[in-house]
């Protein structure tokens, strides 16, 4: 259970009474304690008041590293977001209180936070220096080909999505993105969403893992059907170890070493992030936990 509910007015985009480029900090974690106090540290050298909320699921291992770096916590006792065995090498979310926990703390953290933007941590993300430039859709981070959603999942968004059907949906809100909080809150202050997974759910009845069954793509998927857009932002860099190799979809191979030394490994010309987009971030999501 929460230990504590969060109330406030949401504050509307066209009449803003605060900061336009201000920015505030959501983790959902779990474990990886030394890699997580580092992101905070990193949060705090160039954020050093903005406020941090972290919900730790699962594990009870980061409270005082939130107190030390001045981030609320709050404590979820069930890890919902792991690999289905036999299924998925990659964390998800399985049933309908999965979903229902993971909308409730995006919920609470939207009315504890009090800026126009959310940066969404995870504990590989640091931040480099201050954001200069912020997005003019909803969500900034990068938008690649291979996270185009299948026919499946398109036709979902468009049996729900109200106007400007599209032929093709790209997800991405991986660690480092940037959400427009008003955007969200908007998405999950009442239980309509419920409708938008269900459905899915049911229809697939188990057989596979769906890509809307990971964070990330998600809400993505909740973002289109209620109309918002998302966007290539150049204040975000991924740098990734490849670890399993698709033949038709792929991963950018580039990451930083723990020295800080870059390594670029273009893959098959499918994408590539060149060494002044790593540079020039203000955000890198390294996709290699070398912390415990």
């Amino acid at each position: 259970m929460m230990s504590k509910k969060f109330t406030c007015v949401p504050i509307k985009d066209n009449n803003p009474l605060y900061d336009e480029n201000a920015v505030s900090f959501f983790m959902l974690a779990h474990k990886q304690p030394r890699a997580t106090d580092y992101c905070l540290k990193t949060v705090r050298d160039h954020y050093p008041t903005n406020k941090i909320i972290v919900f730790e699921n699962g594990s009870n291992v980061l409270k005082n590293i939130c107190k030390k770096h001045n981030a609320k916590y709050i404590y979820q006792p069930i890890n919902y977001q792991k690999p289905e065995k036999g299924k998925s090498f990659f964390a998800c979310m399985q049933t309908l209180e999965h979903f229902k926990i993971f909308i409730n703390q995006h919920k609470h953290a939207c009315e504890y936070l009090d800026t126009k933007w959310i940066i969404y941590l995870e504990a590989d993300v640091i931040i480099k220096k201050r954001i200069e430039k912020f997005p003019q859709k909803s969500i900034g981070g990068h938008l690649h080909s291979f996270n185009e959603f299948n026919s499946e999942i398109t036709a979902y968004i468009n049996m729900f999505r109200k106007k400007d059907l599209k032929k093709k949906y790209i997800f991405t809100c991986a660690g480092g993105s940037i959400i427009n909080k008003s955007h969200l809150y908007t998405i999950v202050e009442n239980n309509e969403w419920e409708k938008y997974i269900k459905y899915p759910l049911t229809q697939n009845k188990g057989k596979e893992i769906m890509s809307i069954q990971y964070r990330d793509a998600f809400l993505s998927y909740l973002f289109y059907i209620y109309g918002y857009e998302t966007e290539e932002w150049s204040e975000y860099a991924e740098m990734i170890k490849i670890i399993k190799i698709d033949n038709e979809k792929h991963i950018v191979s580039a990451y930083r070493r723990i020295d800080g030394k870059y390594i670029i490994e273009p893959d098959n010309g499918k994408f590539y992030v060149g060494q002044d987009r790593i540079e020039n971030a203000a955000i890198i999501h390294q996709y290699k936990k070398y912390y415990t």
